[in-house]
């Protein structure tokens, strides 16, 4: 069996999954299985994988569309190695991300080990990825403080781990790996070290991009792993979670609602603004630092109605 399963989940990425693919075949570490499922994709998808199976360099399934929690389970229970790692159709790995991350995993009791990402695709103003040879211990406050890892891709699993969780979340659309990330740091170390890990490819149709639902989703993973935690602990986890939330995309709701009001459409905007309120405003009264982000939003509100009334 192989030491390290690759899951690929597949979806919509004709264009730029073979290129995903070669990259993983390209790994200076070889003890590895690919495993693509095709999550009911209608374009070329599998035209281009065909090769691939015919070669015997994939293991490949299909199955209706389920979406990429679902799909990523799927691809946990076909893994046969013991530690898991996933990537995303239109990503890259840099030849070495295995290699590396496996040692930090044979070599100590680490659960997760994740690196840096480095965007590519549309031209875009980006400040440049800076290594080291350091890493960051991330525990459970941290997490809640947002995600560390843009990317399920970053990073290298225990599967054994990642069983005891029962998996991804299906009802989490966008934010499951943070959720998973959460969940992890209850059982053991999760580590980012500052090494490129991913090569994540920027355009239009990036899940990240819908804001409303990433921001709806991101809500769903604090209040979830809220639940069942109480005194000093809970205070600084919410703290911290709403926190985040609100950098995330509790100001974005403020300034689009203002900007849809400027439009005319006083309906749909002043929904967006009282959806932040409402999820802001009563944990504000309890936290200074949050109440005023809240404010310093709200003052710089005239400043970004060009943006979001465009």
């Amino acid at each position: 069996m192989p030491l390290v399963s690759v899951i690929i989940p597949a979806y919509q990425h004709g264009r730029c999954i073979a290129e995903a693919v070669d990259s993983v075949i390209a790994q200076t570490f070889r003890d590895l299985e690919i495993i693509v499922i095709n999550d009911g994709c209608t374009d070329n998808t599998e035209d281009v994988l065909r090769p691939y199976v015919e070669k015997n360099l994939i293991r490949y399934f299909h199955q209706e569309n389920q979406g990429i929690s679902s799909t990523r389970n799927r691809g946990l229970s076909l893994a046969t190695g013991g530690f898991v790692a996933f990537l995303d159709d239109d990503d890259v790995w840099p030849p070495d991300k295995l290699e590396w991350q496996v040692e930090v995993l044979l070599n100590s009791s680490v659960l997760v080990v994740g690196g840096l990402s480095s965007v590519f695709g549309n031209k875009t103003d980006r400040k440049p990825v800076i290594e080291g040879s350091g890493y960051a211990e991330l525990d459970t406050v941290r997490l809640f403080a947002g995600n560390p890892f843009g990317s399920p891709g970053q990073t290298l699993i225990r599967k054994s781990a990642l069983l005891a969780i029962g998996g991804f979340d299906p009802a989490i659309w966008g934010a499951d790996d943070h959720d998973i990330w959460i969940r992890l740091s209850r059982l053991g170390e999760i580590r980012r070290y500052d090494r490129i890990s991913l090569l994540y490819r920027v355009h239009d149709s990036n899940t990240s991009r819908n804001s409303a639902k990433m921001f709806e989703n991101a809500e769903k993973v604090i209040r979830k792993n809220l639940l069942g935690v109480t005194g000093q602990e809970r205070q600084r986890l919410e703290r911290e979670g709403f926190r985040f939330l609100f950098r995330y995309g509790g100001k974005k709701l403020i300034w689009q609602g203002a900007g849809l009001m400027c439009r005319g459409r006083l309906r749909e905007g002043r929904a967006l603004v009282a959806r932040s309120f409402k999820t802001f405003l009563p944990m504000a009264g309890k936290d200074p630092k949050l109440l005023f982000q809240v404010i310093a939003a709200i003052l710089k509100t005239p400043w970004k109605l060009k943006r979001f009334s465009a």
